[in-house]
């Protein structure tokens, strides 16, 4: 039930990063779980490293021009932004169905940390926001739980490859979350260090509104990133019959 991951994992695992050949899969049988998870968390670690050779960027840090979340009461929108973390998430609770076509995994990370230069205006709960600099967060430990459609698609060759078709996702921050925002209105400290200590004590409450659409951006970029990987092996290679 994991060859999807492991196909994409167990790559990077035998020939790394920068020398992946075409067609060339190290796969387990679907009911040695404990073989395809070992696997697939291999390869995520190395994911981070990125394959240039297949045109694959880095996942680890993830780098993205603009994140722009606007709702109806607070627009934040960041510029120039890095996440990093996501290579050293755990994969667990792994389900494939091949009848149809879905994938569902979680990742448990011990740390994701997001940076860049932002800007916020509106309010937020009981705070009204104002200011725009240097912000970051930074998780404890983060849950994501991930449900992939799955398509088939036929390669120029003519063969069946699999491939990422969309994605839905829910988080949780098992343990408190940082935030450090520059500037916040304009430079006066005693409102900025309120709204810091009132984040800290809420920080699920004030993650709620902005972490969704955070992790689109983020899972639209991995999907790329999979799909790039789904390329280089067919169907009939992904698994032990």
């Amino acid at each position: 039930m994991f060859s999807l991951i492991l196909y994409l994992f167990s790559l990077f695992f035998i020939f790394g990063a920068n020398s992946i050949p075409n067609s060339i899969i190290v796969p387990c049988k679907l009911n040695d779980e404990e073989c395809m998870i070992k696997s697939a968390n291999i390869g995520m670690r190395i994911l981070g490293q990125g394959v240039p050779s297949l045109g694959i960027e880095s996942i680890d840090p993830m780098k993205i021009d603009l994140l722009d979340i606007k709702l109806p009461n607070i627009t934040l929108t960041y510029k120039n932004t890095t996440m990093t973390g996501y290579s050293k998430c755990e994969v667990q609770n792994v389900m494939l169905n091949m009848d149809s076509l879905k994938l569902k995994f979680d990742l448990k990370c011990p740390a994701l940390e997001l940076s860049g230069h932002y800007f916020v205006s509106g309010d937020l709960l009981s705070l009204h926001l104002e200011g725009q600099g240097l912000g970051k967060t930074s998780t404890g430990i983060y849950l994501i739980h991930v449900d992939f459609d799955l398509e088939r698609i036929t390669g120029e060759d003519g063969k069946t490859y699999l491939a990422i078709k969309k994605f839905k996702h829910t988080s949780e921050a098992l343990e408190p979350i940082k935030f450090q925002y520059d500037n916040l209105f304009n430079g006066q400290k005693e409102l900025s260090d309120a709204a810091h200590a009132f984040a800290h004590e809420h920080y699920k409450e004030v993650m709620a509104p902005f972490q969704d659409a955070v992790h689109d951006v983020h899972f639209k970029y991995l999907s790329k990133s999979i799909n790039q990987l789904l390329k280089t092996t067919p169907i009939d290679n992904l698994f032990i019959h």
